[in-house]
C-alpha cells in the first residue's frame, strides 16, 4: 500500500469515515474540503451580508413607507385645501359673473338716461332758441311802445299845458270877478251870494 500523505480531517476521520480510512487514495480530496468550506463560508457571508442588506432595505422599506403615508396625508390635506380654493374661486366666479350682469344692465340703463338727457338738452336748446326769438320780438315791441309812450306822454304835456292855459284866463276872471262882488258884501242880493258860492 502505497504512503497516505499526511493530511488531516479530523471532521470525517474521528467518527472514522475519513477519506484514507475508506480505501481512497486521491490527492485532490484535500483540496475539495478546502473549496467546499471556503464556499461554504463565502456563501455564509454572503446569506449574512443579504440578510443585512434585506433588513436594511426592509428598515428603509417602512421609513419610506411612513414617509409616504406623510406625504400621501400631507397632498390629501393639500387637496382638500385645493378643492376648497376651487370652490371659492368658483363662488367669486359666479358673484363676479353676477356683478359683471349688474354692471352690464347699469350701462345700458346710463345709456338710456344719457340718450333721455341728450333728447331733452336738444329741446332745450330749441326752445331757448324760441324763447332768444321771443324774447327779442317782445323786447323791439317793448322799445316801440316806450317811443310811443314817451310820444304821448309829450303830446299829454303839451295838452295839459294847453288847457292849463286855456283854462287859467277864464279861471282868473271868474276870481277877479268874484273878489269884486266880495268887495261889497251888503249889498249882494240872494241870487249873487248863491253864484258867488257856486
Amino acid at each position: 500500500m502505497p504512503a497516505l500523505p499526511c493530511y488531516v480531517d479530523p471532521l470525517h476521520e474521528w467518527p472514522g469515515q475519513g477519506y484514507y480510512q475508506k480505501g481512497f487514495s486521491g490527492t485532490s480530496y484535500y483540496y475539495i474540503n478546502y473549496i467546499s468550506i471556503t464556499a461554504f463560508l463565502g456563501i455564509s457571508a454572503g446569506g449574512l451580508t443579504l440578510k443585512t442588506i434585506t433588513e436594511k432595505t426592509e428598515l428603509n422599506n417602512e421609513i419610506l413607507l411612513q414617509e409616504k403615508e406623510k406625504i400621501n396625508q400631507q397632498l390629501h390635506q393639500k387637496n382638500e385645501q385645493l378643492q376648497q380654493a376651487v370652490i371659492e374661486i368658483e363662488t367669486q366666479n359666479e358673484e363676479m359673473v353676477s356683478q359683471a350682469e349688474a354692471l352690464r344692465t347699469n350701462h345700458e340703463k346710463l345709456e338710456e338716461a344719457n340718450a333721455v338727457i341728450q333728447h331733452q338738452q336738444d329741446e332745450l336748446i330749441n326752445h331757448n332758441e324760441h324763447l332768444e326769438e321771443l324774447v327779442s320780438e317782445k323786447s323791439a315791441d317793448l322799445i316801440r311802445t316806450n317811443a310811443e309812450l314817451i310820444k304821448y306822454n309829450s303830446e299829454l304835456r303839451q295838452f295839459s299845458y294847453t288847457v292849463s292855459h286855456n283854462l287859467r284866463g277864464p279861471v282868473a276872471r271868474l276870481l277877479g270877478l268874484t273878489a269884486l262882488l266880495r268887495l261889497d258884501d251888503k249889498a249882494l242880493t240872494e241870487e249873487q251870494v248863491n253864484i258867488l258860492r257856486l
